[in-house]
């Protein structure tokens, strides 16, 4: 297989491997070793501790591929972290400030997972059953290892924000909201009558329901959520807005994208968890929405963006002016002004990614069928991976490392674009995941995975502060590392559950042992990262 980029043609690792949809990220693809290693049967038998808050956690697995089989199969699931530790998310048992490099939350060894969200506090993961797991300091400072804080509720996917969860069960019928930490969770079971137990014990607290007006035969596709609000995307294109926490907020920065609901008035309030329409958008059919932390970003079904909220560095696309600083309405984003000449594109917006003060478009430009990756916002810490520091940037800049980016298909005998899968990103750092997918479903799938941004909390995971400017193959970010029997590509790390090598460098999809199709996904926390193995 060969990849081109930019018009220049580099040979890849893999000669067999072809590419379908786009995927986030940059990193090579190997081919990956088989190997026998039992996996652990079942999540209550782990007594391992687990870490993972504020920092970065990948997951690195083994293959065992059979060609006769239709989809590769996953003999190995865990999760890895690295980043910030200082209320013990990454890492539980030890003590450091920040986990240098990617080490095994032994408690997830042999597990796939619904979810994985990365708190400062605490963390977050969902059960293939739908339970809801948490763990960290900020959660409890007594607790070693995951606790269940919901179950029975069918859990698809869950936020954190003003120390709270949000989380949707699968049905997309329903939104639960309850307390970050152990002592706020008693105290709200025993105001409501919830009852809460060991992390065995046989139920756990419900959780306060919100209620959305959803219509008959709707349901809720996507959550997101930033540092004061939520963001609920309907199966009718609807967007709903809440203000999140336990306690009302008297300002906004027009995040809501409600304008009743912008007020500096300190004698009125906003209540906390109150849901609304974001009415202005009625007439458009979202299809993606995305949160920074005081911004909000749409996607439309027909390729188009809207935006609301802070816009202090620029992060709503536009130049921050008197005018533009606070949008409290969504704004239509004319993207195909990126583009300088006309009649060159036919454009729209196929991906939308926020996070922190920064936002990341990507545009398919039809008539020359490529894919760009543009940037703006905040990039004092190289979020824009363009190679410079910016303290804001308005008008989107083109992140040249993740655009028009090809590849010869030896099987289609053809050259075809590779596109983004998604994006993840942090407070100050981002991932993407290329959908560089393998043609031939005998053979596994590897994703090329790119980080860049931030690195003061070692959440770029190459063991070194300094940041990184421009999106870095994560295959490279590895092989620096050293563990501790020695470096990357000269000895094969091994732990209770886990198998690396250099070969190992990319992102992978497959079936795991208990049926589940899983996928290798990256997260991005506040201040790190995880790659875990998430089943649909």
């Amino acid at each position: 297989m060969a990849l081109r980029r930019s018009g220049t043609w580099a040979l890849s690792f893999a000669s067999r491997a072809h590419f379908s949809r786009p995927v986030v990220g940059s990193t090579r693809f190997f081919h990956t070793p088989t190997a026998s290693r039992p996996t652990k049967a079942s999540l209550w038998t782990k007594v391992a501790p687990l870490a993972v808050a504020g920092v970065t956690v990948a997951v690195l697995t083994v293959i065992n591929i059979s060609p006769i089989d239709a989809e590769a199969k996953v003999d190995t699931l865990g999760v890895l972290a690295w980043g910030y530790n200082g209320r013990k998310v990454v890492s539980p048992t030890k003590k450091d400030q920040a986990i240098k490099s990617p080490e095994p939350i032994h408690f997830f060894d042999g597990l796939e997972l619904r979810d994985l969200v990365l708190g400062e506090e605490f963390g977050v993961a969902v059960t293939p059953k739908g339970d809801l797991l948490q763990w960290g300091a900020g959660y409890s400072p007594t607790a070693e290892r995951p606790e269940i804080t919901l179950r029975g509720r069918d859990i698809r996917r869950a936020v954190i924000s003003r120390g709270r969860i949000y989380a949707v069960n699968d049905a997309g019928t329903n939104v639960y909201s309850l307390a970050g930490t152990k002592s706020k969770q008693d105290l709200e079971s025993k105001s409501s009558g919830w009852s809460i137990f060991h992390p065995f014990g046989k139920s756990k607290m419900t959780g306060k329901q919100l209620k959305v007006p959803l219509k008959r035969f709707e349901k809720i596709t996507q959550i997101e959520a930033g540092e004061n609000h939520l963001l609920l995307l309907t199966s009718k294109g609807r967007v709903f807005t809440a203000v999140t926490g336990s306690l009302p907020i008297n300002t906004t920065d027009g995040e809501l994208g409600v304008p009743v609901l912008l007020t500096g008035d300190p004698e009125e309030s906003i209540a906390a968890e109150s849901v609304f329409e974001v009415a202005s958008l009625s007439k458009v059919h979202a299809v993606q929405i995305a949160t920074g932390s005081h911004h909000s970003v749409i996607r439309s079904n027909d390729g188009r963006v809207w935006v609301f909220g802070s816009n202090l560095y620029g992060q709503l696309g536009m130049d921050y002016t008197v005018d533009t600083a606070y949008l409290p309405i969504p704004v239509h984003l004319a993207l195909d002004r990126l583009y300088n000449v006309k009649g060159l594109a036919q454009l729209t917006c196929d991906y939308i990614a926020a996070g922190g003060e920064s936002t990341y478009f990507v545009t398919h430009n039809l008539k020359k069928n490529e894919y760009d990756v543009w940037a703006s916002g905040s990039g004092l810490h190289g979020q824009h991976g363009t190679g410079r520091y910016v303290h804001s940037q308005g008008t989107p800049v083109r992140i040249r490392a993740l655009s028009s980016i090809s590849e010869y298909s030896e099987k289609n005998s053809n050259i075809r674009q590779v596109p983004i899968r998604y994006i993840s990103v942090g407070r100050r750092h981002a991932a993407a995941v290329l959908d560089n997918t393998n043609d031939d479903r005998r053979a596994a799938v590897r994703r090329q995975l790119m980080v860049w941004g931030a690195n003061d909390w070692f959440q770029i995971g190459n063991g070194r502060r300094s940041n990184q400017t421009k999106p870095t193959s994560m295959s490279d970010v590895l092989a620096d590392r050293t563990y501790a029997r020695g470096a990357v590509g000269e000895e094969v790390y091994k732990d209770d559950n886990v198998q690396v090598n250099e070969s190992q460098r990319q992102l992978s999809e497959g079936q795991s042992k208990k049926g589940y199709h899983v996928e290798e996904t990256i997260v991005c926390g506040p201040f790190s990262s995880a790659i875990y193995w998430k089943c649909n």
